[in-house]
């Protein structure tokens, strides 16, 4: 199956992601100019319900941060002064545009399993949210995940099966 973001083809990545942290680079608008006219290249970590960026990918300059917790709405422009980036998100404080390097289907499980299933937009991106991952953003008892199947919905082992009960002799 293949999404057409900005003109370019994205495999989709069936495989959900399991952790609450994840790294690697990007794209992102610069201080609110409009993606189209200017992208800087930044480092992203997601450590938790935190992004940080960097300059750098050994993360000695980070030039931002934010709460995933924050995010108002996730959107895939198709159009507009944002047309080419991957997700537009919108913080209760200003709009960061995206476009990742490598592993889209990661990264959109990563920011579409951190915010409300509401705030996602763009009615392609809800095939990323995941309730589980989503319980792991929320620090939620029980949500430990442990394995993931390739059609994307996420598995966690079965209980043991209990032994058969010892023969009672008389």
């Amino acid at each position: 199956q293949r999404s057409k973001r900005g003109g370019i083809q994205h495999k989709l990545n069936k495989s959900i992601m399991t952790s609450t942290q994840k790294s690697g680079w990007a794209l992102k608008s610069h201080r609110g100019k409009s993606f189209c006219k200017r992208q800087e290249k930044r480092f992203f970590v997601v450590e938790g319900n935190f992004v940080s960026y960097y300059k750098n990918g050994n993360k000695s300059n980070r030039t931002g941060k934010f709460d995933m917790r924050t995010i108002v709405s996730l959107s895939c422009p198709e159009s507009g002064e944002h047309v080419g980036c991957h997700v537009l998100i919108k913080l209760q404080s200003k709009t960061i545009a995206v476009k990742f390097e490598d592993d889209y289907g990661g990264w959109m499980a990563c920011f579409c399993s951190a915010v409300a299933l509401e705030c996602i937009k763009t009615p392609s991106l809800e095939q990323y949210h995941s309730a589980d991952l989503h319980a792991s953003f929320r620090g939620k008892p029980g949500s430990n995940i442990s394995a993931t199947s390739s059609l994307g919905t996420t598995a966690t082992p079965r209980p043991a099966e209990p032994e058969p009960p010892e023969p009672v002799s008389t």
